[in-house]
């Protein structure tokens, strides 16, 4: 355990947390406490350097926290830095799976209640199936034809969206990408990079 005030940012770390996301992971800090360990690395003068779990620390300050230090290079902590919750972002949601796991859980904190019931109310088939492509092009064709710009429209349902951000704004910071968000009838775009 280490105080949570010798554990420094990584000057690295391009996560943006939302007010909804503090709330979530206050509402979940709550309900069953810290549940993990922060990444850290060691650095001199007995303090350390954070590569995964930057909001739970900040969530924590003036408290001890469990930390699991490596000990990576300031080149390796960046590529765990830009890789870590890339790679978990790539796992596939088995429906059931989750429905199984989530039904009969009962929260005191109705965050997480509202969280837990999204994600069962959400069916997953219903949006990946209903998407229509119209003169798709292969990745392949992208390469060796000269394209101006690439759209995709992705749907989301708004419950999912939360879960989805971090992805959403990590594409939204690429150099010339102009991205759209609509909810009902309003869209809003956003500057291009």
């Amino acid at each position: 355990m280490v105080d949570a005030s010798l554990l420094e940012a990584h000057p690295g770390n391009f996560r943006v947390h939302t007010p909804e996301q503090r709330s979530a992971m206050d509402a979940v800090l709550g309900e069953v406490g810290f549940a993990g360990a922060v990444l850290v690395r060691e650095l001199e003068g007995g303090r350390y350097q954070i590569l995964d779990g930057h909001l739970r620390v900040e969530e924590m300050a003036g408290q001890q926290v469990p930390v699991l230090v490596t000990d990576l290079d300031e080149t390796e902590a960046k590529k765990v830095l830009a890789t870590f919750d890339a790679v978990g972002s790539m796992a596939e949601v088995d429906d059931a799976g989750l429905k199984a796991l989530i039904e009969g859980i009962e929260c005191e904190n109705k965050e997480i209640d509202k969280i837990i019931a999204e994600m069962v109310e959400t069916d997953i088939d219903a949006y990946r199936d209903a998407a229509t492509v119209t003169n798709p092009i292969s990745l392949t064709e992208m390469k060796t034809r000269k394209v101006d710009r690439v759209w995709i429209l992705i749907g989301i349902p708004q419950g999912n969206y939360q879960l989805s951000q971090p992805i959403v704004d990590e594409l939204r910071r690429k150099d010339g990408v102009v991205s759209y968000t609509t909810t009902e009838s309003r869209m809003d775009q956003t500057d291009e990079n």
